[in-house]
């Protein structure tokens, strides 16, 4: 069984497209040479009666599209091994043509591979079938050998950066992670330079590969760049998880990524609910824990010993809840105070009144958690209708902080 791809949390595979479709576009400037081309536009080639006729055959039979008996045609040429250097080359173009409309790969491979190593082709022309040759391996899966010819391509010349994703995607395969996302900057590169967008598949192989190398930093950055562009559940999955390895995370900061779990749709099992409304309570957001228990109850059956735990959350919440309720009922007499109560309106989804506490205390400044005020007066924006205002706000914060990376992500719920 061929080694599966998959990235670090959501088990899909990143197998890119190996169906016969990038070998039959660039085989069709070949088949279009092959049927209206002659014998006589090449001076130096001198065919034999027999050889011509038979050439003038497949060309017909290609003219036709009947490309497998074209090929059949071809086979019939006796001793090719035999024929001069120039009409050899001439019978493999014709091979190669007739074998892409064929879909048959390993004709193709066969007769590309002899034209590569031909002393008789101008460097371009060696590219262009060293391009139709790597998808031919691409096609049959042979990684080694679409790696070997890959790196040839590039090393004498070879300008697509087209085949530099299925070259990495090879080397992720073969377990060589970091060469794959070294060829991926370099199709990167070329991406920004050209103005093209990346392919979800060329992404996919830098989400595996980060992955594979246990490269949290490097996974982040790949993901906030696909969900940028394909956001989808799985991909805000793998983001979740790498958030939270994400080293010192405070309580408030786990919070945060807890918030955004729940926005893009990621709060789905008992242990997820579990754990926001557990560490809702120790950042002191007993309203948070009260509306998920609410939740979990009239959601699908629960576990005794998840029953058993929501009577204690429960227990804990109210308690917590009914002290937050008199803290309300004083007057802030700091911005960190302000945010403080903000807190607890947003908690209890009455984010009007938390935007204004919010602006309040950013106005007063001081603040102990600047970044996470601004973050949460963004969101309590957004949830009242203000988008630019949120995105505004949203701009405010920057920096290699957990914050600030989270902040980065409420940016593509909020737009």
């Amino acid at each position: 069984m061929e080694r599966e791809l998959a990235p670090s949390v959501t088990g899909r595979g990143f197998f890119l497209n190996t169906t016969m479709n990038t070998l039959n576009s660039i085989g069709t400037a070949l088949v279009v040479w092959a049927v209206f081309s002659t014998p006589l536009a090449y001076a130096d080639i001198t065919l034999s009666a027999d050889l011509a006729k038979q050439v003038a055959a497949a060309q017909g039979l290609l003219t036709d599209g009947k490309n497998a008996e074209a090929l059949t045609k071809l086979d019939e040429i006796q001793n090719p091994d035999a024929l001069a250097a120039p009409e050899r080359v001439l019978i493999e173009k014709l091979m190669t043509a007739a074998a892409i409309g064929a879909k048959r790969s390993d004709r193709v491979i066969q007769s590309t591979r002899y034209l590569t190593q031909s002393s008789n082709l101008s460097a371009e022309e060696k590219w262009k079938f060293m391009e139709v040759l790597i998808s031919a391996y691409q096609s049959t899966k042979n990684n080694q050998e679409l790696i070997s010819t890959a790196k040839a391509y590039y090393n004498s010349g070879g300008k697509n950066p087209t085949f530099r994703l299925p070259l990495a995607q090879a080397l992720a395969i073969e377990g060589q992670y970091q060469s794959a996302l070294d060829e991926l900057a370099i199709k990167k590169k070329s991406d920004l330079e050209t103005g093209t967008t990346p392919p979800e598949a060329q992404m996919r192989v830098a989400i595996y590969a980060n992955s594979k190398l246990k490269n949290d930093a490097g996974l982040i950055v790949t993901l906030k760049e696909v969900l940028a562009l394909y956001p989808k559940p799985d991909y805000w999955s793998d983001m979740v998880g790498a958030l939270f390895r994400t080293r010192n995370l405070t309580k408030r900061q786990e919070m945060d990524i807890y918030r955004l779990m729940e926005q893009v749709g990621q709060l789905a099992d008992d242990e997820d609910f579990l754990g926001m409304m557990d560490t809702a309570l120790k950042v002191g957001l007993p309203k948070d824990a009260l509306r998920l228990i609410t939740q979990m109850e009239k959601g699908k059956s629960l576990s005794a010993d998840v029953k058993a735990k929501l009577t204690i959350l429960k227990q804990r919440s109210q308690s917590a809840a009914a002290d937050d309720e008199k803290f309300k009922h004083t007057q802030p007499r700091s911005g960190n105070e302000l945010a403080q109560m903000a807190d607890l309106y947003a908690s209890d989804a009455g984010f009007a009144e938390a935007a204004n506490f919010y602006e309040n205390a950013l106005n007063a400044g001081d603040l102990k958690y600047d970044q996470e005020t601004r973050l949460h007066y963004a969101i309590a924006l957004f949830k009242t209708g203000r988008v630019p205002q949120a995105k505004q706000i949203l701009s405010t914060i920057a920096g290699p902080t957990p914050t600030a990376q989270v902040s980065e992500l409420w940016g593509l719920v909020i737009r």
